[in-house]
């Protein structure tokens, strides 16, 4: 025996994929993605023996850089493909991170589309409490997948080289 819907029902059936719909887009049509993050936690440290204490935490990467060296952690930003060929131009950065002291900083930013490296900035020297907003210069076209490269380096003063890093994100127009 086949059950019939109620007009309550088919109200609630309707209203759910007019919802998917909006926040989805129309099928075939591109997310249209303004701010995209990867959480600090994801994060990938190239040099482990030149840091202590790594701990990938529930709120972001936890380490402390020893005395007089560095390390480059690197980030996959979440990216897509607006239709065919055509990419997503980044514009921005974000970093969201806090070091210990002024003498655990990073001094390195290199932005990356795939294999190519397409932004350096050196020596930013950031360090403490840091939410910020970075301009690339121009747009740049990703089309192979965007990795955003941080180096934290420590000085030798008897101070804290705690680095935390809850997110790195960036703009795509």
């Amino acid at each position: 025996m086949r059950k019939e819907r109620s007009g309550k029902t088919s109200f609630l059936v309707i209203a759910a994929a007019v919802f998917i719909t909006v926040a989805l887009g129309w099928p075939g049509q591109a997310f249209t993605a303004d701010w995209v993050y990867t959480h600090g936690h994801s994060g990938s440290v190239q040099s482990p023996g030149n840091v202590t204490g790594l701990l990938p935490m529930g709120w972001g990467l936890q380490f402390a850089v020893k005395p007089g060296v560095g390390t480059w952690v690197h980030y996959a930003v979440p990216t897509t493909t607006k239709s065919g060929t055509k990419q997503y131009a980044v514009r921005h950065l974000r970093l969201k991170f806090t070091t210990g002291s002024v003498d655990a900083y990073l001094r390195h930013i290199h932005v990356w589309d795939g294999n190519v490296r397409f932004v350096t900035l050196s020596d930013v020297n950031l360090s403490e409490v840091q939410d910020i907003k970075i301009d690339l210069g121009q747009n740049w076209n990703v089309y192979r997948g965007l990795g955003v490269s941080l180096e934290f380096v420590a000085g030798v003063e008897s101070m804290s080289h705690q680095v935390e890093i809850q997110a790195v994100g960036a703009q795509f127009k």
